[in-house]
């Protein structure tokens, strides 16, 4: 996508945005596992999240509001994801590495929880992705009157980003139907993604041919000179 410079602005502090959100609720899952509860779901840090977003008394999370909720949902819905992965990979008996003991030893402590082995780790500025989800049922491809040969995205609390493609996309709300919708910053440049379903379009056949004349003069030409036609 080639989003102007207002709109990548929006989308940088969207992606930073989901960020802290993702690290704010893994914050809340560690403190009910270092005291042996049961983690949150998704339903409930969404809950928890809209009280301290909407509190009067801590404001920490006041700014979220300017950002497209959807987007930070979505940090708790793959959060979620995450601790499913980590139930099914994780090993009671040895739920650490080796070299987690040994840093343990060295340092005199005993190992945390989020040092266990597939545990959900904290998004750092540097290493994470810059990325942000966008809602599939307002997610939608478009293009204006003045120009309709640009093709655009419309995105939650961004607007209308042009898109780069040659790929053929169906314009239009409920043209087709979209599927997990993500914007990614790789490599410089802004990325979206996402899964597209559209109706069976079956393929008109005609009843004549069609010849095609490859201009072949010589079938072979072998090294001493002697073709075949």
């Amino acid at each position: 996508v080639l989003p102007t410079p207002e709109q990548e602005v929006m989308m940088f502090r969207t992606a930073h945005t989901c960020r802290a959100a993702w690290n704010w609720a893994l914050a809340k899952n560690l403190e009910q596992e270092e005291q042996g509860k049961p983690v949150f779901n998704a339903k409930r840090l969404q809950k928890m999240y809209i009280e301290a977003r909407n509190s009067d008394t801590d404001k920490s999370l006041e700014y979220m509001k300017k950002f497209a909720q959807v987007a930070i949902f979505q940090e708790f819905i793959d959060l979620e994801f995450a601790y499913n992965k980590y139930d099914k990979m994780r090993d009671p008996k040895h739920p650490y590495t080796s070299k987690v003991l040994q840093r343990c030893t060295r340092q005199n402590r005993a190992p945390k929880v989020i040092e266990r082995k597939f545990h959900p780790q904290f998004k750092s500025r540097k290493r994470s992705k810059i990325a942000f989800a966008d809602r599939s049922d307002a997610c939608y491809f478009n293009v204006k009157k003045d120009d309709p040969y640009k093709v655009y995205v419309i995105l939650a609390k961004v607007g209308w980003v042009e898109v780069q493609t040659n790929y053929v996309l169906s314009v239009g709300k409920g043209a087709c139907k979209i599927y997990n919708p993500r914007v990614s910053y790789e490599h410089g440049r802004w990325m979206f993604s996402c899964a597209l379903e559209y109706e069976n379009q079956v393929t008109k056949l005609h009843d004549y041919s069609l010849g095609i004349d490859l201009n072949v003069g010589n079938l072979a030409v072998i090294s001493y000179n002697f073709s075949f036609e």
